[in-house]
């Protein structure tokens, strides 16, 4: 049943990759035009959110639950060392996208404001 599951994690992974590719493509490699382009982002924001929000999120124990603890720890950490290293790259080329320091702000505001909130509560 374990490698069931690891073949399943992987094509979902390999198939987000995919969409990524393909959302990504120019134009004039893909040839798509703007019906198929807006089809495969609405695609792939829907298997992204299927994987964040659905996908293994029913922890049965306490190890799983630490597991998931663990793993949404480095997805955080990776998260904003990829906004702060794309935000360094946008100013080197002084084409700032405005999203890059407000996404960054959420992130580290939705953090520490969870942290203040389950505090309190003990």
């Amino acid at each position: 049943m374990k490698n069931y599951k690891i073949i399943i994690d992987v094509m979902l992974l390999l198939g987000l990759a995919a969409l990524a590719f393909f959302t990504i493509m120019p134009q004039s490699v893909s040839m798509s035009n703007d019906m198929q382009m807006m089809f495969m982002v609405i695609i792939f924001i829907l298997t992204s959110i299927f994987l964040v929000l659905v996908w293994n999120e029913n922890p049965k124990d306490e190890r799983e639950r630490q597991n998931q603890a663990i793993a949404g720890r480095y997805a955080y950490l990776v998260s904003i060392f990829m906004l702060l290293i794309m935000l360094v790259v946008d100013v080197m080329k002084h084409t700032l996208d405005p999203l890059l320091p407000i996404s960054l702000f959420v992130v580290i505001a939705v953090k520490l404001l969870y942290q203040r909130a389950s505090n309190d509560n003990k």
